[in-house]
């Protein structure tokens, strides 16, 4: 799964999309208790936000390579920290 580790130790996937999961202690939100709770928080504030980047991921047919996601591995999954 990890495929590149850079001079400074950081390392670089691809990472199935269902091992991703909000963090819950995302700071632009209130603590939250469940991954589902964390994405409805997220929904609530921007709901037209969220779907347009929803909408563009679908046509883009995955994110632009050049805005990667932070995330750090907790067991088999991936918790998305920026």
């Amino acid at each position: 799964m990890l495929g590149y580790t850079d001079p400074r130790g950081f390392e670089y996937a691809v990472v199935d999309l269902d091992l991703l999961i909000p963090d819950p202690e995302n700071p632009r939100l209130p603590v939250q208790e469940s991954t589902l709770d964390s994405i409805l928080a997220l929904q609530g504030q921007d709901p037209d936000g969220l779907f347009a980047l929803a909408k563009d991921i679908v046509a883009l047919a995955g994110t632009s390579p050049s805005e990667l996601l932070s995330v750090s591995r907790v067991g088999a999954a991936f918790v998305v920290r920026e």
